[in-house]
């Protein structure tokens, strides 16, 4: 059965939108009536900082990645050349997104002081160039 590339590719991009993006968003028209106290929004953040530094003592340099296409980068690099410990979560989240994203906010940190660049920048141009150069050639689709 031939499947037409068109109907694919919306089904994908149908696929794609019904999870959540995995960056951070800040509502347009925040209401009076939503009043958040600094506590409440602190804490979710206060929460992974702390699991961040847990980890770092423990020897542990861990990111998370959530969303279709939340890793920008192969996660087994990550782990193969960087020792790194990944956790993809996928579309649904048992916690705060904010907790992961103090958590991997300060992990950048971490990974800068110890690598000197952003990993997930060379890695990420690798694959791009890579990628590049195998769909440039032609005959190669």
């Amino acid at each position: 059965m031939l499947i037409n590339r068109n109907s694919v590719l919306l089904l994908s991009i149908a696929f794609m939108w019904s999870c959540n993006d995995h960056h951070p968003s800040t509502p347009a028209g925040r209401t009076t009536e939503t009043k958040v106290t600094a506590t409440q929004e602190e804490r979710p953040c206060h929460k992974g900082i702390a699991r961040a530094k847990a980890d770092i003592k423990g020897g542990i340099i861990g990111y998370y990645f959530w969303g279709i296409g939340g890793a920008t980068v192969d996660p087994d690099t990550l782990r193969k050349k960087y020792g790194m410990l990944v956790r993809s979560l996928g579309c649904s989240l048992d916690e705060d997104e904010m907790t992961l994203i103090c958590y991997n906010q300060f992990m950048d940190s971490v990974i800068l002081a110890k690598y000197k660049v952003d990993i997930f920048k060379v890695e990420q141009k690798k694959a791009e160039d890579a990628y590049r150069k195998k769909w440039s050639r032609p005959g190669s689709y």
